[in-house]
């Protein structure tokens, strides 16, 4: 009977043991895989904001110019192609973040929110320079024409691209919280630690 005894204490120790291996092994990856989509969210919005930044003061500095120019058309063809193209390019990249916010981080959805209605707000003022119809554009004249895309640029350059620095720097610093939280949890905690 005592062999007995030993016998299932035995097999109750292994298997508890084996379960605590397993449950400590899957607590130090999920904190792992956590902390890998924190750094790959971070970099993507990095790499998301340059790309706009850059777009958009770029689309500032060619709105600024006189219509005469010299240059002007080679800086709108590379403005149109090269830094389009990588805006775009970027934006197809981007995509992972709202992914990995919502499937992981729903707590950093406001912040992306707000990096979303900036970006919005950079596209809706940048319009505002850009007249499709000839016929509208032709009736403004010249110096109203230059007048709206040097108040177009100025408010690229002066209110939406800091704000969306700041919205984006807000995210950074969220992301870098919940890092910190995520190292910090015990092993021992529920799995939304």
């Amino acid at each position: 009977m005592n062999a007995l005894l030993t016998y299932f204490a035995g097999i109750a120790t292994t298997i508890a043991g084996a379960y605590l291996v397993h449950f400590l092994t899957h607590r130090r990856w999920w904190k792992e895989y956590r902390l890998r989509k924190l750094e790959e969210l971070y970099l993507a919005l990095q790499s998301h904001e340059i790309a706009i930044s850059e777009y958009y003061t770029r689309s500032a500095a060619y709105l600024i110019r006189p219509e005469d120019a010299e240059g002007l058309e080679e800086q709108e063809e590379t403005l149109r192609t090269d830094y389009l193209k990588a805006l775009q390019e970027d934006e197809k990249k981007a995509a992972v973040i709202p992914m990995i916010v919502n499937i992981y981080f729903r707590d950093l959805s406001p912040a992306w929110q707000n990096v979303e209605a900036a970006k919005e707000k950079l596209r809706v003022e940048n319009r505002k320079a850009v007249l499709i119809d000839d016929r509208k554009r032709e009736a403004l004249g010249r110096t109203q024409r230059e007048a709206i895309s040097k108040a177009v640029a100025l408010a690229i350059l002066r209110e939406h691209i800091p704000e969306l620095a700041a919205f984006t720097k807000e995210m950074f610093a969220k992301i870098i919280r919940i890092a910190d939280e995520v190292k910090e949890n015990s092993l021992w905690l529920s799995e939304n630690g």
